[in-house]
């Protein structure tokens, strides 16, 4: 392959969701990344063939989105992956292993990759777990967050209103319903809400969370009208602001 130039050239469209970068070694994983482009609608895929040039594209434009297999075999894991996060504190990276082995998964997330997947790899999953970065991401970047007519800061915990006084939120609160909007329209169990906010802690329990989601409930729904945006299901619950 050529040095100095992508493989193909990154477009100029602006209105993507998805920019993806590709640093892939492997024909076959390639080209399965390759139909994520069929998959949804906006995905960008730029594929480069070295890491030199891979960094200056990153440096000079946004990406969404690294993934690599460390095609280039003159770095080790760990150079590679501190060279991409150096180029760019905002772009997150996913790191192709070549089979499931939790001490290598490890290593590279300790090194700072944010997701690793092992091969064989399918297009669907890897996009899924785009997804799933970019929702974090989101709400790591944005202090500011639209509920209905409603504004959350996450910064100061408040729900700011129109021509109202704020509400404030505690912080356990505040992180109820910042993981639920992480998974705005799924439905969130309440023991994955228990283990988010309040970890392991024994003396927590659903009905920790089960008295929670009311407080928040009588916060939020006289706000917004009178309307329930945290619907409980079957299993837990899910927000649909």
């Amino acid at each position: 392959m050529s040095r100095g130039r992508p493989l193909n050239q990154p477009s100029t469209e602006d209105t993507t969701r998805f920019r993806i970068l590709l640093l892939i070694d492997s024909s076959d994983s390639q080209n399965e990344l390759m139909k994520m482009r069929a998959l949804k609608k906006g995905v960008i895929i730029d594929v480069y063939d070295n890491i030199f040039d891979s960094l200056s594209a990153i440096i000079n434009q946004y990406y969404d989105v690294v993934i690599t297999d460390f095609c280039d075999h003159e770095t080790t894991t760990s150079q590679t992956i501190a060279r991409f996060k150096q180029a760019s504190h905002n772009t997150a990276l996913i790191i192709l292993i070549e089979q499931s082995d939790h001490l290598t998964e490890i290593d590279c997330l300790n090194q700072g990759a944010d997701n690793v997947i092992s091969k064989p790899i399918t297009a669907p999953l890897v996009l899924a777990r785009i997804k799933a970065l970019n929702r974090w991401r989101y709400f790591n970047n944005n202090n500011f967050v639209k509920i209905g007519t409603l504004e959350f800061n996450k910064e100061t915990k408040s729900l700011i209103r129109l021509n109202a006084p704020n509400i404030k939120l505690t912080e356990k609160e505040a992180q109820v319903l910042q993981f639920l909007l992480i998974h705005k329209g799924k439905i969130v169990s309440r023991v994955d809400l228990l283990h988010h906010v309040w970890g392991y802690n024994g003396s927590a329990h659903t009905h920790t969370v089960e008295t929670h989601i009311y407080r928040l409930r009588k916060k939020l729904g006289p706000a917004l009208g009178g309307n329930t945006i945290i619907k409980t299901e079957v299993g837990g619950y899910r927000i649909i602001a």
